[in-house]
């Protein structure tokens, strides 16, 4: 994962590595050659230099290879004679480790190995450094996991953890802990300092690969074996398991400043990315081998359960969930409907047959008329009973069990929706089929019928070429969803408002997209605003009536019901496991959040929530350190810049970070020079290292784009990158930063005619890096507008021949320096006692640009002869 959390990295078994946006783009490919005698080359460890200038892999040939970001290759580095198993750069980037499968780790500086080690005397799967440098890890199959000091010395015996491999170790970011993950499917926390185990994270049924801390070290991700991915708190709590996966996860990383996003990658040649975004309030497995259908009440105050044996009970959410009662049926339910009112429960089995359950006097009543499995039945507002089949046949029936219509549909019937009655008595059944013949087939129909009517007053049928498999109307009738099959979309169709046409068109629905499967239970929030979707991709989804999605609640398998409390605070969902799950909406959140949560659950869970002053005044009060930290997040996103100010000097007195002070001047980029020097030219070498990559990356201290603004921001970088350069001398990868550093800041200060002082910062850079040509593109015009014309021409002329970047369409330095004169002059820089000069220079850089044009027009001429 990029440092910004933007992009990321995986390596193959294809030979390949790949560079990938994180909504799936893919940016750029690294192919590696075949091994001597055509064997394959797999990829085995990838990486991203600290400050992004390069990429770095590593594969089973043993060699390092260095890229930039559009794949091209720029240098090979050999060292190993074994497959190198993980790569890790110290912070700030000084140098970097590699470790192989014969036990061996390197230390790199500039591409050139300065030391190598035998770390352990079996193959190494992980190498890490501590937050600060000062040291790393290596993680080994021989059981063991070791401590070693930056420069490779040892600290202390090896940490044995166990007969078997440990695949990986990591450092928390707070330096505290060691997370580890082993081959007897757990993860182990340790002190980092003693090795002392601390907490074991049991549940996982296969070998643990894959292990990560979050950036507030207060939550752990495992990936494992068994194709799930596990978040725990450092208590060792289980708070979420993924399912997703087809195979073993093999690597983990939280997504940058998200402290609810992580990014998995696995053997099933898929990455994903992932939001914990949902509060598990309780589970409850019921004794059920295999669930074939299940189903709530309006209130979800009860829900039924049908086994795969015929066996069918209904039971009440309440904590303990215990009260049951049995439902005589012989065959298999396919689908289930409580009455409006709770006391009624409507079966359709297998086979054909339909069977109504009154919980008040435990009496049945058997519907028979259907030839085939009844897969869909409902309720009319009127109490009436509707049962759709496979025999293409919607019946209505009264509550004595009277047929009272018989409605024939163009396929197979999969779903029912009853919509609110209108004032004028009549509602509509929408009725969802697989005829998917084209497009024009009419794959739902909406029937519009006449309260205690059996007739049909009116009729629309319209098509998706698809499979509808779930139904459901608003609570005000205002919209329909429909969920399709092979898509795995939801559409929520507008329809017009009740008393006016009774039925809705296809135009322009919204689309729920985000299901991996087959969407199989909706329900609509008792206000109607929500909408809930269960699928077989083992995961709930909350929305909003726009098609945005709030929130995703991940389920133990294939999520066959789904339903609202009625205040519509908490959620319920039911897997085809038998597992009753509960959860918090992120409506609940605002009520409860007091008595059940702490600011930073409640803060990092519902970004989206809107607090009052109160509410917030009483968050600040109550707020431990992490709960600040989640208010800042809250004040940021919301852009109350002042109040964001004050917690982040709040938080700081009691814990200080690097980043405090970077989000500190991201609020106040006009920052005074004393404020910003207090602030960043500080002593600690490492939060230095921090400073400068942050605002090298960033390009620029300040948003601003005039030329004195961005002069300012280089200069900045150019004080802290001398500070660090005075801690790290002679480091040469921070000496070429730096001396880049200078050149633009030469080049600001010429827009705003600081001559000397431009001419000052490029003599400068080069020093720090003298192979740096393009200086000399700076220095050029600098020593020009200062009266030294003939020093000044003298560069031009011995620069402007020589090669400069194609690849820019800047293919000799002529071609840039006639490119800078035109900006010199749009910004009305040049001295007039420069402009005769300048006028020479640029006859002469065009003359020979047009003389290498017009012999390239001559080459081409001739078929590229010469």
């Amino acid at each position: 994962m990029s440092a910004a959390g933007d992009r990321f990295l995986t390596g193959s078994n294809d030979r390949t590595a790949m560079l990938w946006a994180l909504d799936g783009r893919q940016l750029a490919t690294f192919t590696h050659p075949l091994r001597p005698g055509n064997a394959n080359n797999p990829v085995s460890a990838v990486a991203f230099s600290p400050q992004e200038e390069y990429i770095l892999t590593a594969a089973y040939d043993g060699l390092l290879r260095k890229w930039d970001f559009n794949g091209n290759l720029l240098e090979e580095w050999p060292g190993h004679q074994d497959e190198v198993s993980s790569l890790a750069f110290a912070p700030g980037g000084l140098f970097f480790l590699s470790a192989d499968k014969s036990g061996r780790v390197i230390t790199w500086v500039n591409g050139t190995p300065t030391k190598s080690i035998t770390a352990h005397g079996a193959s190494i799967f992980s190498v890490a450094f501590h937050p600060d440098g000062s040291e790393y890890v290596t993680a080994s199959r021989d059981g063991t996991i070791r401590r070693w000091s930056y420069d490779s010395q040892p600290l202390g015996p090896p940490i044995f953890l166990g007969e078997g491999p440990v695949y990986e170790a990591v450092y928390s970011p707070n330096g505290a802990f060691i997370l580890a993950a082993t081959s007897n499917n757990t993860a182990l926390l340790l002190d980092s300092e003693t090795g002392e185990r601390i907490r074991s994270f049991t549940g996982h049924t296969n070998e643990v690969f894959a292990v990560a801390f979050s950036e507030d070290s207060q939550n752990v991700l495992t990936g494992c074996a068994d194709n799930t991915i596990k978040i725990w708190d450092l208590d060792g709590y289980l708070l979420k398991t993924f399912f997703g996966h087809k195979q073993t996860i093999f690597a983990l990383d939280f997504l940058p400043g998200t402290p609810n996003g992580f990014l998995s990658v696995s053997g099933d040649q898929t990455a994903k990315l992932w939001y914990y975004t949902s509060f598990l309030v309780r589970e409850q497995p019921l004794s059920w081998s295999m669930v074939s259908n299940a189903g709530f009440s309006s209130s979800a105050r009860k829900i039924v359960v049908a086994d795969v044996s015929g066996n069918s009970k209904w039971l009440l959410t309440t904590e303990t969930a215990a009260e049951s009662t049995s439902v005589p049926v012989k065959k298999r339910a396919l689908s289930s409907a409580f009455s409006p009112d709770g006391r009624r429960l409507l079966l359709g089995l297998a086979g054909g047959d339909a069977v109504l359950y009154d919980f008040s006097n435990q009496d049945t009543l058997r519907l028979r008329g259907h030839t085939d499995d009844v897969q869909s039945v409902a309720f009319t507002p009127e109490g009436d009973l509707l049962t759709g089949s496979a025999d293409r046949y919607v019946k209505r029936w009264s509550r004595s069990g009277e047929l009272l219509g018989s409605y024939m549909q163009p396929g197979k019937v999969y779903a029912l929706a009853v919509s609110p009655t209108r004032p004028d008595g009549s509602y509509d059944i929408a009725v969802g089929t697989n005829d998917k013949t084209s497009y024009e087939s009419p794959t739902y129909t909406i029937l519009s019928l006449q309260e205690d009517s059996s007739k049909v007053a009116d009729e629309i049928r319209q098509g998706f070429d698809d499979r509808v498999q779930s139904l459901a109307y608003s609570p005000d009738g205002e919209h329909l969803f429909i969920g399709l099959d092979s898509s795995h979309l939801g559409l929520l169709l507008p329809l017009e408002k009740p008393g006016g046409r009774p039925f809705g068109k296809m135009d322009d629905p919204i689309e729920l997209r985000g299901h991996q499967n087959v969407i199989q239970a909706v329900a609509f929030s008792p206000d109607g605003r929500y909408v809930l979707t269960g699928s077989a991709d083992r995961s709930a989804r909350l929305w909003d009536r726009n098609g945005s999605q709030l929130q995703v609640f991940n389920a133990h398998d294939q999520v066959i019901a789904v339903g609202f409390s009625s205040s519509g605070d908490t959620i319920y969902t039911f897997s085809h496991q038998g597992v009753l799950q509960v959860w918090h909406s992120w409506k609940s959140f605002s009520r409860l959040y007091v008595a059940e949560f702490t600011p930073a659950e409640l803060l990092a869970e519902v970004p989206e929530l809107r607090l009052s002053r109160r509410e917030l005044k009483q968050l600040r009060d109550t707020a431990d350190i992490a709960g600040q930290r989640a208010l800042i997040s809250y004040f940021e996103q919301n852009k109350q810049e002042e109040q964001a100010r004050k917690t982040i000097k709040r938080a700081s007195k009691k814990e200080a970070r690097p980043q405090d002070k970077i989000k500190l001047f991201q609020l106040d980029p006009d920052m005074t020079e004393q404020t910003f020097d207090e602030l960043f030219l500080v002593e600690d070498t490492t939060e230095l290292q921090v400073f400068f990559s942050y605002f090298n990356k960033n390009e620029w201290v300040t948003p601003k784009t005039e030329p004195a603004d961005r002069a300012l921001g280089y200069s900045r970088i150019a004080r802290i990158g001398e500070k660090l350069l005075a801690a790290n001398p002679k480091n040469q990868t921070l000496e070429k930063t730096l001396a880049k550093t200078y050149n633009s800041l030469g080049w600001y200060r010429l827009l705003t005619r600081d001559f000397e002082g431009a001419e000052k910062a490029i003599r400068r850079g080069e020093e720090l890096d003298p192979d740096l040509r393009f200086l000399y593109t700076n220095l050029a015009p600098a020593l020009l507008f200062q009266g030294e014309f003939e020093r000044g021409k003298a560069m031009y002329m011995e620069y402007m021949d020589k090669p400069y970047d194609a690849s820019r369409n800047l293919p000799f330095y002529r071609d840039v320096f006639l490119k800078d004169i035109a900006v010199f002059e749009r910004e009305e820089i040049i001295p007039d006692s420069a402009k005769p000069a300048l006028e020479e220079i640029r006859t002469t850089l065009s003359e020979a640009q047009r003389a290498y044009e017009e012999e390239s027009l001559k080459r081409k001429q001739r078929g590229g002869k010469r």
